[in-house]
């Protein structure tokens, strides 16, 4: 459930959830390369996510 500054910033309903997203992306050599929390709406979203096999497993 979102937090007091979550429904207000988001301008959501009484009782109404999001999604904590939270994506790290690596490097080929394994180094962070990005991070990104993005929270969002739960009723206005679908995730859908297809991400490449990878050749060599770093982790």
């Amino acid at each position: 459930m979102p937090t007091a500054e979550e429904s207000r910033i988001l301008a959501l309903a009484c009782g109404a959830p999001v999604f904590h997203l939270l994506r790290t992306a690596y490097g080929i050599d394994g180094t962070l390369v990005e991070v990104c929390h993005t929270v969002m709406a739960a009723d206005s979203f679908v995730l859908s996510y297809t991400l490449p096999a990878s050749r060599t497993a770093t982790r």
